[in-house]
């Protein structure tokens, strides 16, 4: 997943909207961390 900074920069939107965007795709359990990686999209 890109970084909330590299998303600010690239729309119009401000950051909160992005973190919160971040937070709805985590607390669906559509995203893991990975040490060494970051977040990811799982796989299905």
């Amino acid at each position: 997943m890109p970084v909330t900074r590299h998303l600010t920069t690239r729309s119009a939107n401000r950051g909160s909207v992005i973190d919160k965007a971040m937070m709805i795709v985590r607390l669906a359990g559509l995203t893991e961390t990975l040490p060494g990686v970051g977040v990811v999209v799982k796989e299905r």
